[in-house]
């Protein structure tokens, strides 16, 4: 069962994905003690020609930890 909702962006906000960009997402599933069917669906929703986005959304991911550690 997935174990996280989606991301809903409110008003002028969106993310900047720029042409020839690899999209993936990691889906993270959460045992519930009976099987389950997946029904995981993706949806973009692009922005009109001209349209202009006015916050963008940044991401930041880091490995938790000292530096040192292997990944």
């Amino acid at each position: 069962m997935p174990g996280r909702g989606y991301e809903e962006y409110q008003g002028d906000a969106g993310q900047l994905i720029k042409a020839g960009s690899y999209i993936d997402f990691y889906m993270h599933y959460q045992p519930n003690g009976s099987p389950r069917k997946d029904r995981t669906r993706l949806g973009l929703y692009l922005a009109k020609p001209g349209q202009e986005v006015g916050h963008q959304i940044y991401h930041s991911f880091s490995t938790a930890g000292p530096a040192t550690y292997i990944v």
